[in-house]
């Protein structure tokens, strides 16, 4: 374009200085006067000819040129408007109302489909029940592994949970909750935390020894010291005991990403089990009839989510869990 302008120039120029030529000589006026004349150069009309043509020329060029080059242009800013737009610092600049209306038009782009975020719509569930998660930290590789002796009519239970706490804006989960089923009698609670960056160990609660131990984690024991360290280690470690006609549960208080559970029992008795997740496609299963249940699941499960199962005689019928 630079180049453009100054053939302009030069065409605008050229013509400039032929007027000037032209009028010196005075034949554009074509009048008469009474002052004594100097005969012109012979050369001089034919130069001034010469650079009318040469700036006509040169400005034809020009314009010709910048109309070819005007879609050039127009793409140029329209792909500047656009690198602007997608630009992350542009995006980060946006208040919330304004960043959901565009994800509401780039769903409807996407999938071709103008009322895809009407009332009651899944964009509208999504927006308005999961999209959150996204944005709160989340879980990672909770192990759980359960064991089942029998007392009469009771189950007596050992437990042992681990799981990692992962970051999300920089932050793990603010607390420790343990949310014991209804009815279960709780004798041991244990909760260990180990920084995976010192491998220090940190005791926050050894019930019955500490006796508000049962509270303090039925309302959320504290990470607020330890809500930067990513990785952080949680181990839960508990003995109880409940009814044999009741089921037991594991469900998600975070979202939670790959879990695996083992549950141990007597191998006169059956288990019956029922997974609440959205992809059964990749849960992994494997029983044994020695009493062993391992289940794996490797993708994500949100706050709900989770499993229930029953341990029943083997001509007992499973009290249903919904």
């Amino acid at each position: 374009m630079i180049r453009v302008t100054a053939v302009a120039l030069g065409g605008i120029v050229l013509l400039l200085f032929a007027f000037i030529l032209e009028v010196g000589t005075g034949h554009s006026s074509g009048v008469v006067t009474n002052m004594a004349t100097h005969a012109s150069p012979i050369w001089k009309p034919y130069a001034i000819e010469a650079l009318k043509t040469v700036g006509a020329t040169a400005l034809a060029v020009a314009f010709v040129n910048i109309w070819l080059e005007t879609d050039d242009w127009r793409r140029y800013f329209e792909e500047r408007i656009k690198s602007i737009i997608i630009n992350q610092s542009y995006i980060n600049s946006l208040d919330n109302d304004t960043i959901n209306s565009l994800m509401k038009r780039l769903m409807k782009a996407r999938f071709k489909n103008a009322s895809i975020d009407s009332e009651r719509s899944f964009l509208d569930h999504f927006n308005t029940n999961i999209i959150d998660y996204m944005g709160r930290p989340f879980r990672e590789n909770a192990v759980a592994v359960v064991r089942y002796t029998v007392s009469g009519e009771t189950w007596l239970v050992e437990e042992s949970c681990t799981y990692s706490c992962r970051t999300n804006s920089g932050k793990i989960q603010d607390s420790i909750k343990f949310v014991a089923d209804e009815p279960t009698t709780l004798s041991f609670a244990e909760v260990t935390i180990t920084n995976p960056q010192t491998m220090e160990r940190f005791k926050l609660v050894n019930y019955p020894e500490d006796k508000n131990g049962l509270e303090r984690l039925s309302v959320g024991i504290s990470l607020k010291e330890y809500e930067h360290i990513d990785n952080l280690v949680v181990e839960l470690n508990t003995k109880y005991s409940f009814n044999k006609r009741m089921y037991a549960t594991w469900y998600m208080l975070e979202p939670t990403r790959d879990i695996s559970l083992s549950i141990f029992y007597p191998p006169e008795y059956k288990i019956e089990y029922n997974l609440f997740v959205t992809q059964r496609n990749i849960v992994s299963a494997n029983e044994s009839s020695s009493g062993t249940l391992i289940l794996s699941y490797r993708g994500w499960l949100l706050p709900e989510n989770g499993i229930a199962w029953q341990l029943l005689s083997a001509d007992a019928q499973a009290i249903p869990t919904s």
